[in-house]
């Protein structure tokens, strides 16, 4: 959410931008520094460029200031902090940068509690806690004949126990077939709830392909969340389990069980949609 500087030298004439504030003349400036080469963090977007001048002195310490106040847990004044921003920057016509400042919103709304921060879970190449307090397991599965009458589900497991209290049912609005489209929609509309209990651990229903297009979702909205994918053999039974290890190791029952409630409620949940359209 908030690149910054690791291990790279900022550009000579960074400093120097620091008491510009004419926007034209920061840009003069920023451009004089383009000829250093930007490290590898900036490369992949980690960096946002302090080694090659592609930031001024003032925008970065901005950037510095939201990460001071997100670890101080000053999470409402952070966000008003970045919508000023994103007003100001939309009224400039700047709309690329409001457009970056509005995923940023969206990302820090569903992040948990900075209190909490430290019981978030690693990404997918660290470990998975193992039968904690209250391990919350998500499943997602879809349904369709054709592409027609998609719907999605969410099933859920609270210590190894189905929770129906907290199944939930999707619409696919997607006019499409494409099964990745449509779990990249329920993904979307599921964390708009930031009521709901965050999970712990993601089973798919497919392989890679799934797998990967969650995990690209979840890292563009800032969530830290394992996931694991059900890939299944031409008679639709579970071939194998894919994704972060740690999770496969300790849970692959429920895992398994998981998936296959899910699988259960989508059909039952398509069937009772087809009934209502004859």
């Amino acid at each position: 959410m908030f690149p910054f500087r690791d291990k790279c030298s900022p550009a000579n004439l960074f400093d120097k931008t620091l008491g510009v504030k004419n926007k034209s003349q920061q840009k003069r400036l920023a451009g004089k520094l383009h000829s250093n080469k930007p490290c590898f963090n900036a490369q992949i977007g980690l960096c946002p460029g302090v080694c090659a001048g592609t930031v001024s002195a003032r925008d970065y310490a901005r950037t510095i200031q939201h990460i001071k106040l997100f670890f101080e847990g000053r999470k409402s004044t952070l966000i008003a902090s970045l919508k000023r921003d994103m007003k100001r920057a939309a009224k400039e016509l700047r709309f690329e940068e409001a457009s970056r400042i509005k995923k940023t919103l969206f990302a820090l709304s569903h992040i948990q509690d900075i209190a909490l921060l430290k019981q978030v879970l690693p990404r997918s190449s660290a470990s998975v806690p193992h039968n904690s307090a209250s391990f919350r397991i998500e499943a997602y599965d879809t349904a369709h004949i054709s592409g027609t009458n998609t719907v999605g589900v969410m099933v859920v497991l609270e210590n190894n126990e189905p929770k129906k209290s907290d199944y939930r049912k999707f619409k696919i609005r997607t006019s499409t077939n494409d099964d990745i489209a449509s779990l990249r929609e329920i993904l979307s509309r599921r964390f708009t709830h930031t009521e709901w209990p965050m999970p712990n651990l993601l089973v798919i229903d497919g392989g890679k392909g799934q797998v990967n297009a969650a995990e690209k979702a979840l890292a563009e909205w800032g969530i830290v969340i394992p996931v694991v994918g059900v890939v299944k053999d031409e008679r639709h039974r579970p071939r194998e389990i894919i994704g972060n290890m740690s999770a496969r190791k300790n849970y692959e029952r429920a895992i398994l069980l998981a998936n296959s409630e899910a699988h259960r409620f989508a059909i039952a949940y398509h069937r009772n949609m087809r009934r209502k359209i004859k």
